[in-house]
């Protein structure tokens, strides 16, 4: 709009003598531009353009460190779930495997147990065979097994009592060994009396006091009594 303004007032817009002074004061190979503020408007587009290229740079710029930033995370994310994984694979195969090793243990022990038995009941029936043989009894194996656990059961009854009455034993032990000991310190305080009395009494009488204490001495638990001659 300026332009088309100041076009119109140069090419005699404005009849006056002033313009036409100016107009034909100017060179011949001057050409009539556009400016604004006295600023050419081709460093004005420059400079627009410059700092459109800049902002437009800067936002790139932003958007790929955005992207950058995004992808990092995903693959930290990534990582993260990959290690996750990975353990719970680690943990999955040590429990398959400790579960291999202990049905691996049990079949072993399966097929040990699979083995032995029928050896052993192989060794029972020989044995029987054996007994009927010589015994010219005709015997299943049944009873016999069931003989043999009654036998078991007096065996284990028979060593019940006798512990039972080792115990007992024990028990009377002690009190015997308790009496013993009560016996022979009722037998010291006697003798600590005989002695006590034997110095108190006269030698005159002393003799037949002492006469007088055996005939009434009697041993516990024994009926024979102690008699001393005059």
């Amino acid at each position: 709009m300026f332009c088309c303004l100041g076009y119109e007032w140069l090419s005699g817009g404005c009849k006056t003598s002033h313009s036409a002074w100016v107009i034909h004061s100017l060179h011949d190979h001057f050409h009539p531009g556009t400016d604004f503020c006295g600023i050419p408007w081709i460093v004005i587009i420059i400079v627009f353009l410059g700092i459109s290229t800049l902002a437009i740079f800067l936002w790139k710029t932003n958007l790929c460190v955005s992207f950058l930033k995004t992808v990092l995370k995903s693959r930290n994310v990534h990582d993260r779930s990959t290690d996750v994984q990975r353990r719970a694979w680690r943990s999955n195969s040590r429990s398959q495997e400790g579960i291999k090793i202990s049905m691996e243990d049990l079949y072993t022990s399966w097929r040990y147990m699979e083995a032995k038995v029928p050896a052993e009941v192989h060794k029972v029936m020989m044995k029987v065979n054996s007994h009927y043989k010589i015994n010219g009894q005709r015997k299943t194996a049944k009873e016999d097994l069931r003989k043999l656990r009654m036998k078991e059961c007096e065996q284990a009854e028979k060593e019940r009592q006798l512990s039972e009455a080792e115990e007992n034993g024990k028990s009377v032990m002690k009190e015997i060994d308790t009496d013993m000991k009560l016996f022979h310190a009722a037998e010291r305080l006697r003798r600590q009396a005989e002695d006590y009395y034997r110095r108190k009494i006269t030698p005159s009488a002393r003799k037949p006091h002492a006469n007088w204490c055996t005939y009434s001495l009697v041993l516990p638990g024994n009926e024979k009594k102690y008699y001393s001659h005059a």
